[in-house]
């Protein structure tokens, strides 16, 4: 009997040391740990590397509406979508300082209600260095991050403030002429263009091109997408495709032109923005539109070289950038 109890004790004492190790672990699971890689590098910029490949975004919201703050690395800066500055060195090392000081490398990606049927963002902020990165959000319901808010709110705050000597542009030719003249910085324009043959004997290899201020990315298409590639356009390259940009003027283009394939294109500069949709839309012929086409097709191939020199010598990078 006793040995028969002793084996009883036995048994119990492995189950519970059993569930302790599953849930030590179901734990460390929930809890992911520090982005080391992110750490290493924001520690060093603190040091005083040159934080040439910082890229910090906050979206929050501030008096029931959301307030944007977009900082750089080359000490450019966006406020609210709109607006182009310039910040100092002193300012750019302030918020490297405030990333560091807040731990955001060791923060979970969420905090907040973890689950409801209705879940309202607080806000988000999200730091990428060279393209190492995560992004932290704030659930408005639930355990609130006062590290958090505080760093968001530091970084809206150095970035309003350099707002106030910053530039606005009108409208989309506005933009594209100051950003062709130097007059707003690179970072300020995202381009999209698309153009892809799904006819059943396709005669035209297609592409993707997608570029964030000079960071370029690109995907062959032939029979679906090839693997995406990445380049950083030099300043010269980028001075080429923004003046080629401004002479398209893609605002007085009409929003319907004639492509023998599928053809997309959106444009967007603080907040300015003009989508092109090119098909073989019935009533729709290569001279409906005259010079106007014409100007939208040496677009179309003017991007499509950049595309090429992308895919040819850019390397390799992740599907979703």
């Amino acid at each position: 009997m006793r040995t028969r109890f002793l084996i009883f004790i036995a048994v119990l004492a492995a189950l519970h040391c059993s569930t302790i190790d599953r849930d030590a672990r179901e734990e460390s699971e929930e809890r992911p740990g520090t982005n080391e890689a992110l750490q290493r590098a924001i520690e060093q910029m603190n040091r005083g590397a040159a934080p040439s490949g910082l890229r910090v975004r906050v979206d929050w919201v501030r008096s029931g509406a959301m307030t944007t703050a977009e900082v750089y690395g080359s000490g450019a800066a966006i406020y609210d979508d709109r607006i182009a500055a310039r910040l100092s060195g002193s300012d750019l090392r302030a918020i490297v300082r405030a990333i560091e000081q807040s731990r955001f490398a060791a923060m979970p990606s969420r905090f907040g209600e973890a689950d409801s049927d209705f879940m309202k963002m607080q806000g988000r902020v999200t730091v990428d260095v060279d393209r190492i990165g995560k992004s932290v959000v704030q659930i408005e319901q639930g355990p609130q991050s006062e590290a958090l808010a505080i760093l968001a709110a530091e970084i809206i705050t150095i970035t309003e403030r350099a707002s106030r000597g910053g530039v606005t542009v009108n409208n989309l030719a506005d933009a594209l002429s100051r950003l062709a003249s130097g007059a707003i910085p690179p970072e300020t324009i995202r381009l999209t263009v698309q153009r892809r043959d799904d006819r059943l004997t396709p005669t035209e290899r297609g592409f993707l091109l997608r570029l964030r201020g000079r960071e370029a990315v690109a995907r062959g298409f032939t029979n679906g997408y090839g693997p995406p590639r990445r380049l950083v356009l030099t300043d010269a390259e980028f001075a080429q495709l923004a003046s080629a940009l401004r002479e398209a003027d893609p605002a007085t283009l009409p929003e319907n032109l004639y492509a023998p394939m599928y053809t997309d294109f959106r444009i967007e500069i603080l907040g300015r923005s003009r989508d092109l949709q090119a098909r073989t839309y019935g009533g729709v012929s290569p001279t409906t539109h005259g010079a106007r086409q014409a100007a939208f097709d040496g677009l179309i191939d003017r991007l499509r070289s950049v595309a090429d020199r992308v895919i040819q010598d850019g390397t390799a990078t992740a599907a979703s950038d």
